[in-house]
């Protein structure tokens, strides 16, 4: 699979959506108003019609890699930990990354650590924004729906929230571009209790991100251990035709918030998929020579995206593509927010990145002395030897968590470079694949 991937990525073609080349740096301030302020975050457990199982170190990972696509316009909402100056340093002095001037971007209070959780993070959280924000400055990846913050938000929180829910695509995709829907349950104990179905088919928590809550069901096994993992949950959960896809990408778009400039199509990425189904990492290059994208971009710009912003909806997003093995695409997945690979296909658009990457979640334990003896020359932007694209970095306890992409120049490198970064004390689950041969094809 990732062989595959590499390949694609690697392979030099004329641009086949000759709209997407921007003559204005992509970035976030190009489509919200100047003054907003983004927070890439959600709501922890099940809060607010979501379902969110990412630890709360990640989110903290999350909320900053808008610093690295801002741009002049508009502020960055972050957890304090990553906003912390020594690893800002770490990201700009050792990596040689630009990131948002320390006067737009707002931490939270520290307080919210990665060991506060659930309820007791979401009640914080609630606070904070009660007290830093008035009306109608803050963007938020996937807002609460709470009446006391409502005035906050520059969007309907409600609108979002609708967008987001995988069971209102067909209100806004044709049906001939989405995969059958084979049931509906309207919580995980309905679906826990519910008949043969039939295999295979996905399941999937009808409002959640990153593959959280699907799962890909083979057979009778796996979707019985689907029911178990899932039967406690309150929301929708649907049943979907399984698609033996070909591709799977997503699609990186841009609803501006003046009515006047037209909606874009900014990028794509091939997503890295587990076989559950659960999101691992992205491969980005801008040179991807499917002839089928041309038509998945004729739909969106066509049909989908006009629908979104005649609602209102302003603001940049991923759709999530499956292209079948006969060339029929199927639209599985809409995230009316910035996406885990917005900020590299962003870099890549302009010019920032020069080489295809895969983009991963790394973990490394020891020092911090330690963690810059890797990063240079690693991750130093523009050095001979650099196979990695930093993004955003946390600390948690002894061990230092981050966002980045593995340079590579060939797909014969791609095993290599994943070998060298493991070498190096750094743990991941996609560079451990990356690094078995066995596993590219």
């Amino acid at each position: 699979m990732f062989k595959a991937q590499a390949q694609t990525a690697t392979k030099t073609a004329e641009n086949l959506h000759k709209r997407q080349k921007q003559a204005e740096k992509i970035s976030l301030s190009k489509y919200f108003p100047k003054g907003s302020v983004y927070f890439y975050a959600f709501p922890a457990g099940e809060e607010s019609n979501f379902y969110n199982a990412v630890p709360p170190w990640i989110e903290e990972l999350v909320a900053a890699r808008p610093m690295i696509c801002a741009g002049d316009d508009i502020k960055v909402l972050s957890f304090a930990a990553p906003a912390n100056p020594d690893l800002r340093n770490v990201l700009e002095n050792e990596c040689g990354l630009s990131l948002s001037h320390p006067e737009r971007i707002i931490a939270l209070s520290k307080n919210i650590s990665s060991e506060v959780q659930g309820r007791e993070r979401n009640e914080i959280v609630k606070n904070n924004l009660a007290r830093l924000f008035s009306e109608k400055q803050l963007i938020m990846a996937q807002p609460f729906l709470d009446r006391n913050l409502k005035s906050a938000f520059q969007i309907d929180p409600e609108l979002t929230i609708w967008l987001n829910d995988k069971k209102n695509l067909p209100y806004l995709v044709p049906s001939q571009y989405l995969p059958e829907r084979l049931a509906e349950f309207t919580s995980g104990s309905e679906f826990a209790a519910g008949g043969n179905l039939g295999t295979p088919c996905v399941v999937k928590v009808s409002s959640s991100s990153a593959g959280d809550g699907v799962r890909i069901c083979q057979g009778e096994k796996s979707l019985d251990q689907a029911r178990q993992d899932l039967k406690n949950l309150r929301g929708h959960i649907l049943i979907e035709q399984y698609i033996r896809a070909r591709d799977n990408y997503c699609v990186q778009f841009a609803i501006p918030y003046d009515p006047d400039q037209d909606i874009e199509i900014i990028g794509q990425n091939r997503q890295l998929i587990s076989p559950a189904g659960e999101f691992l990492g992205a491969a980005v290059d801008q040179h991807d020579p499917n002839p089928t994208l041309a038509d998945i971009y004729r739909v969106l710009e066509k049909y989908i995206l006009p629908r979104v912003r005649a609602r209102g909806w302003y603001g940049i997003g991923g759709i999530d593509v499956l292209v079948a093995e006969n060339g029929e695409f199927y639209f599985i997945d809409a995230n009316f927010r910035m996406t885990a690979t917005f900020a590299y296909v962003c870099q890549v658009k302009n010019g920032a990145i020069k080489k295809p990457l895969i983009s991963f979640t790394g973990s490394f334990q020891g020092s911090l002395d330690e963690l810059k003896n890797i990063f240079a020359p690693h991750a130093v932007r523009g050095h001979a030897n650099q196979i990695l694209q930093m993004l955003s970095i946390t600390k948690k306890q002894n061990s230092y968590w981050f966002n980045a992409g593995m340079l590579f120049d060939h797909p014969e490198t791609v095993w290599e470079n994943a070998q060298d970064l493991l070498k190096l004390g750094i743990n991941s689950q996609v560079l451990a694949n990356l690094a078995q041969k066995n596993n590219l094809v």
